[in-house]
């Protein structure tokens, strides 16, 4: 007999999401919500660039950096400290 008392057939609760599928909603159509480039950006890129120029010094907009902004990474730390401990 099994001494855990949680049957595994039990649902989570509604206050927990599992993590897998919290993680999931932002891999999914991650693409699809971002504007499309129009070359606004890559000219702001290019005209950053000069010759010789050590390339450490120009500066990329957040979205190509970060998957997330900051703000939902710590909206994710804060709901789900557990699984960060």
């Amino acid at each position: 007999m099994n001494d855990n008392p949680i049957n595994e057939t039990t649902p989570p609760s509604d206050t927990q999401i599992p993590f897998e599928i919290y993680e999931s909603a932002y891999e999914e159509g991650l693409e699809e919500e971002l504007a499309p480039i129009d070359g606004t950006i890559i000219s702001h890129l290019i005209s950053q660039a000069r010759i010789s120029m050590d390339l450490t010094k120009i500066t990329l907009p957040t979205f190509i950096l970060e998957r997330r902004s900051f703000l939902e990474m710590l909206a994710d730390f804060l709901a789900h400290p557990d699984e960060f401990v």
